[in-house]
C-alpha cells in the first residue's frame, strides 16, 4: 500500500502516492490480465486507485457511489464513520475486529453460523481492510484502505451526504463504552483517540492553539467543542494531559478563568511533579490578570482595581516560581540519565516576565508610575510617595 508520508527513516523507505511510467506499464499490463481472466475488478478499490494514479476524481466517484443514501442511525454507518475519522486525524488508527463484531452484534451468531465482520459493514466493506496490530499480543483490526478515500469520505459524509458532522462521529467514538471494553486494541485504541485530541500541529508558523480536530469542530460546529472536551474528560478520568486541554479551552476560547483554574487544579493534582502541567495554573493567572487590566478602560487606574490587579500578579509569580522549581527538579533527575535529550523548560521564567511586563503597564495607567525612576534611583521612598501630592495618597 502507498504511505501517504513521504518521510524518511533509518528501517523504512515510504513510496509516494505517484506512479512512474513505469509502474502504470505495469498496471495495465495487470489490468489487461484480470479482463482476459474475466475477473471482476469493480471492487478493486486499492488497485484501481493506483491504476488511476490516485486521481481524486476517480476517488470520489467511488466515496460518492459508496456512501449514497448513508444512515447515521445504521449501526455499520456509524461504525464506518468511527473508521473514517480515525484514519483521517490519526495515522495507522483502527479498530479491532472483535470490538467492530461486538458493536454490530455479530457475535449474537450461533457458533455453527459464524459471523465475518466485513459482511456487518456490508456496502462499506468494499472501502475497508484488515491488517494485522503486532504487539504484546497480537490483534487483527479493521480499517480505511487508503488516507486518500478516509479523506474524501469525511468530506462527503460532512457535506454533501447525509450531513454528519465530525462533532457528532467524535461523541460517538468517546461516548460508546463498547469500544473501550475490549482489552485487544484498547490500549492502542486509547492513545490514538488521545492523540487526535490533544496533539497540536507546532511546525506550522506559529504553532495551533488546539488539534486538527477539535479546531475542525470549532469551525463546522462551533460551541460543540465544549461537548466533546467534557466527554473527553469522561472518558480518560484520570489523565492530567486532557484536563489541561479542557483548562486550555476555557482559559483561551471562553475566558472562563474560574472554570479554567478548577481543570488546571485537577491536573495539576494528578501529575504535580511535571512542569508542564503546573505551568496550566500559572497561564490561567497571567492570562487573567491580562484580561481584567484589558477591559479597564480607566485612566487613571482606581486604587481599589489596583490592588486587586497586584494581588493576583503576586499570585501569578508564585505560581511561575513554582512552576520553574518544577523544571529545575526535572532537570537535575534527567542529568543522572544517559541519553536522555528531553529540553530544559524554561516556562516559569517566561510566566514570570510576562507578569512584570503586565505590572509596568497597570502602574503606567497610575499616578505612581511617574515617580517610580526617582524611587528605584534611591531619591525617595515608597513611604515618601503620599506626602508629595493628594493624588498620591489615594493610593497608600
Amino acid at each position: 500500500m502507498r504511505a501517504e508520508s513521504s518521510e524518511q527513516t533509518d528501517d523504512a523507505v515510504f513510496i509516494g502516492n505517484k506512479l512512474s511510467e513505469k509502474e502504470q506499464e505495469l498496471f495495465e499490463e495487470k489490468l489487461k490480465e484480470f479482463k482476459r481472466t474475466n475477473t471482476n475488478t469493480k471492487t478493486f478499490y486499492g488497485f484501481m486507485i493506483l491504476k488511476n494514479n490516485f486521481s481524486p476524481k476517480y476517488i470520489q466517484g467511488i466515496v460518492k457511489n459508496t456512501l449514497k443514501g448513508f444512515n447515521f442511525q445504521d449501526k455499520n454507518a456509524q461504525l464506518f464513520a468511527v473508521l473514517v475519522l480515525l484514519h483521517v486525524y490519526c495515522k495507522n488508527a483502527l479498530l479491532s475486529v472483535s470490538t467492530c463484531e461486538e458493536f454490530l452484534g455479530l457475535q449474537t451468531k450461533p457458533y455453527f453460523e459464524p459471523s465475518k465482520v466485513e459482511d456487518g459493514f456490508e456496502r462499506f466493506s468494499n472501502l475497508l481492510t484488515r491488517c494485522t496490530v503486532n504487539s504484546k499480543v497480537s490483534f487483527e483490526g479493521v480499517m480505511v484502505i487508503h488516507y486518500s478515500i478516509a479523506q474524501h469520505c469525511l468530506k462527503e459524509l460532512s457535506i454533501f451526504s447525509s450531513k454528519v458532522t465530525k462533532a457528532e462521529i467524535t461523541n460517538l467514538l468517546l461516548t460508546t463504552d463498547s469500544f473501550y471494553e475490549y482489552a485487544l486494541g484498547k490500549q492502542k485504541l486509547m492513545q490514538d483517540v488521545h492523540n487526535m485530541l490533544v496533539r497540536r500541529q507546532l511546525a506550522e508558523a506559529k504553532g495551533s492553539l488546539f488539534s486538527p480536530l477539535i479546531q475542525d469542530i470549532m469551525k463546522e460546529t462551533p460551541g460543540k467543542e465544549e461537548l466533546i472536551l467534557q466527554n473527553a474528560a469522561k472518558c480518560y478520568r484520570k489523565d492530567a494531559v486532557i484536563f489541561q486541554l479542557l483548562a486550555r479551552y476555557y482559559y483561551i476560547k471562553k475566558s472562563d478563568f474560574t472554570t479554567a483554574m478548577n481543570w488546571a487544579r485537577k491536573a495539576k493534582g494528578l501529575s504535580k511533579d511535571n512542569s508542564y502541567i503546573c505551568d496550566t495554573v500559572s497561564q490561567v493567572l497571567v492570562r487573567e490578570l491580562k484580561n481584567e487590566v484589558h477591559k479597564d478602560k480607566d485612566d487613571p487606574i482606581k486604587p481599589d482595581s489596583l490592588e486587586k490587579y497586584l494581588t493576583l500578579a503576586k499570585s501569578a509569580g508564585e505560581a511561575c516560581k513554582e512552576t520553574q522549581q518544577t523544571a529545575n527538579k526535572e532537570a537535575m533527575t534527567r542529568s543522572q540519565r544517559q541519553k536522555d535529550y528531553n529540553t530544559y523548560n524554561t516556562a516559569g521564567h517566561l510566566g514570570e516576565l510576562q507578569t512584570a511586563a503586565i505590572i509596568i503597564q497597570i502602574l503606567q495607567k497610575t499616578p505612581l508610575f511617574n515617580c517610580l525612576g526617582e524611587v528605584l534611583s534611591g531619591k525617595i521612598t515608597f513611604e515618601d510617595l503620599p506626602m508629595m501630592n493628594d493624588e498620591l495618597k489615594q493610593y497608600s
